[in-house]
């Protein structure tokens, strides 16, 4: 018999059959040794009550009768009482016994090692139950001390065992007829009762399923007030409170799909091992796919293995990723993925991917960039020109008024602007490019910022700045190209000298985090707007356009830092302080 397979109607009997026949096997043992128990204490009582008679009239016979008496008195006394008799004498020889007599008496052992007799010489009464070899029975003793005046002994009456074993064997018998009767109605009983409890458990088990296959229109009857109907009324409320859920959960996957369907990018979910379980058309137009088939990996959808080891950082590391993936050569498509975790705290949660085709948005990037790289070159010849015409109007023998010199004088000046402009374009052109071959070296950021100073000095010296070079000289030294580190620290030392007012307060520190050296430069300017800390390396962005224009900056220094960090391997950083001023601040790999 399988008991995983059994109807619960018959589990529910089966148990309540075992607890019954448990329950009269209980009871059954219980009373026949209870009454076994109760009849011998009554037969300990009547036989001590009988002994203690026995003893009055052993003691109540006048004394001096011829020898003999004993046995006699012992056969009379156990005739009227239906009990073995015994006389003993205080050496412990048998002098009388009701079921011994003559020679048979003569040669009976001593008793007075019997634990009976013991313990009646000892205490005055002793009782004890054990098989008997004279009589082949098991027996109860009472033994009991008599004085007489022609001596002392004890009387020991002995009943047999037999017809308490009988009666309680006659009882136990009733008891069992009784219990089996009771057996019979309490299995009928527990058959009815499991059958209606199985009923109403068979009911709310079809209701959970049809719950689980998401139909909720059954509803279980509530017609008490017991645990199962409390139960039934529980599964009717979650019925209730699942229909509602279950409805928005569907209305939010109709919406959900309705987005997906109308986004124009591509977007992708996987599962705890990077299989692909969903991806909305976008995707699909994307990866030139005709049908999607969830659960497979992306290796298998498409042959670009950059898809799928971001997926594995993303899953692995539990920590957002973003990552350019060209499709070629499948494709000439260039996409941004930004890759996320599901959930921060559960790595087997799964990853989503947004992916946005930036093929186009590259083009245009590389259209502008050849545009300012060739428009750059082009000027730099007809502003030489102008450049060279002006010097030469300035310095020759042509006789020119005051004011014509002035010209020539802002002539020269908007040329020289336009060369630095020219060149910062031609410089970002190549960093944006990635067209510099970098000399890598190891490169003291105390000792550079302390040779870079030196040449600010008129302009230190002019607004009277305390310039503080606050790098630690232990600090370990950079791996870096001299020539660009020089141009990152003239930037930033050139801004900070700028915009700080005379007599202001310039601090340039440094320290090692994480692996990496970060410099910063404090000064105790204007600041900077909160709604322009996130722009200002940006090319050509000025917080205050006019007045950068009067300082002479072409709004593509702090952006020549940018690149020129980043190809570093360095990150960049600005923030207002707490009092007054800015921090501009950006790191570099350790030699």
């Amino acid at each position: 018999m399988n008991w995983a397979r059994l109807h619960i109607r018959w589990k529910l009997f089966l148990m309540f059959v075992a607890v019954i026949c448990a329950a009269v096997l209980t009871a059954d043992f219980y009373l026949g040794a209870s009454l076994r128990r109760q009849f011998l204490r009554q037969i300990e009582q009547q036989l001590r009550n009988e002994t203690l008679l026995v003893k009055r009239y052993v003691e109540s016979q006048p004394s001096g009768v011829p020898g003999g008496w004993q046995d006699q008195a012992a056969d009379l006394l156990g005739e009227e009482l239906s009990v073995r008799v015994t006389l003993i004498d205080h050496t412990g020889r048998v002098l009388g016994d009701s079921d011994l007599s003559g020679p048979a008496l003569r040669d009976v052992e001593n008793h007075r090692s019997r634990p009976e007799v013991l313990d009646a010489f000892r205490t005055g009464f002793g009782i004890s139950r054990r098989w008997s070899t004279t009589v082949r029975s098991e027996l109860l003793y009472c033994a009991m001390t008599y004085r007489r005046q022609d001596g002392s002994g004890v009387v020991r009456l002995a009943m047999p065992l037999r017809e308490i074993q009988a009666a309680v064997r006659q009882m136990r018998l009733q008891l069992l007829w009784a219990s089996a009767t009771a057996l019979g109605v309490a299995l009928l009983l527990s058959f009815a009762f499991s059958r209606r409890l199985s009923r109403k458990l068979v009911r709310m088990s079809e209701v959970a399923a049809d719950m689980a296959r998401g139909s909720f229109d059954r509803r279980i009857q509530v017609q008490g007030a017991d645990e199962l109907d409390a139960l039934g009324a529980s599964l009717n409320r979650m019925a209730v409170g699942l229909e509602t859920s279950f409805r928005q959960i569907q209305s939010d996957k109709d919406q959900l799909e309705a987005i997906l369907a109308g986004m124009a990018e591509g977007v992708m979910v996987a599962d705890a091992v990077g299989r692909i379980l969903l991806m909305n058309p976008a995707m699909q137009r994307i990866l030139g796919l005709s049908h999607f088939e969830p659960g497979r990996g992306p290796l298998e959808i498409i042959r670009i293995p950059a898809i799928q080891e971001a997926f594995r950082t993303v899953l692995s590391t539990c920590r957002p990723h973003v990552q350019e993936i060209s499709l070629e050569p499948i494709r000439k498509t260039l996409l941004v993925g930004h890759f996320a975790p599901l959930s921060s705290e559960d790595p087997g949660g799964g990853a989503v991917a947004v992916f946005h085709d930036i093929t186009e948005l590259r083009r245009l990037e590389q259209v502008r960039k050849d545009f300012v790289s060739n428009i750059s070159h082009e000027l730099r010849t007809p502003l030489t020109s102008i450049k060279g015409y002006a010097e030469t109007l300035r310095e020759g023998d042509l006789v020119l008024t005051e004011q014509a010199r002035e010209f020539l004088r802002i002539i020269e000046a908007n040329v020289e602007r336009l060369n630095r402009l020219v060149g910062d374009l031609l410089e970002l052109s190549r960093l944006e490019s990635q067209r510099v071959e970098f000399r890598w070296e190891s490169v003291s950021l105390r000792e550079t910022v302390d040779q870079l100073l030196n040449s600010f000095q008129k302009q230190i010296s002019d607004k009277e700045l305390a310039v503080r070079n606050e790098i630690p000289a232990e600090l370990a030294p950079a791996r870096a190209d001299l020539h660009y580190l020089e141009q990152v620290f003239i930037n930033l030392i050139d801004n900070a000298i700028k915009y700080t007012p005379g007599k202001g307060e310039i601090r340039i520190g440094g320290r090692e985090a994480d692996g990496l050296l970060e410099v910063e430069i404090s000064d105790t300017g204007p600041g900077i707007p909160d709604g322009d800390l996130p722009r200002v390396f940006e090319r050509f962005y000025r917080v205050d356009k006019g007045r950068s224009r009067e300082m002479g900056g072409t709004g593509l220094g702090l952006s020549i830092v940018k690149h020129v960090v980043q190809a570093h391997g360095g990150r960049v950083w600005v923030r207002n302080r707490p009092q007054r001023g800015s921090t501009f601040g950006f790191s570099l790999p350790r030699a």
